[in-house]
């Protein structure tokens, strides 16, 4: 599972920091062609960048079972929070009716 996380962030961050490295390291001017497409992909790169932050978790849910449970308690301690608290308010309303 750690050689897919590792794989993944790899892969991810790849297309963004091969952009930075061309405009900062590049020996030769970038010409109006070449500019266009770094104008064109630096979104599409820096967004998959950042959605390795939300594919950690699903990763994390799939392949590991304490991470599936403890997920799991916590949606139930929540689920049960907001439950009670529902009853405390509708209670709370019916006594000042």
């Amino acid at each position: 599972m750690l050689l897919l996380v590792v794989v993944l962030f790899a892969l991810s961050w790849l297309p963004l920091y091969a952009l930075f490295a061309r405009l900062k390291l590049g020996s030769h001017p970038i010409s109006e062609w070449e500019d266009q497409v770094i104008r064109t992909i630096a979104p599409m790169a820096q967004w998959l960048g950042s959605s390795n932050s939300c594919i950690n978790p699903i990763l994390y849910a799939f392949f590991n079972k304490k991470y599936r449970l403890g997920f799991k308690v916590g949606a139930e301690i929540r689920f049960f929070f907001l439950s009670s608290l529902n009853c405390h308010c509708q209670l709370a309303i019916s006594r000042l009716c």
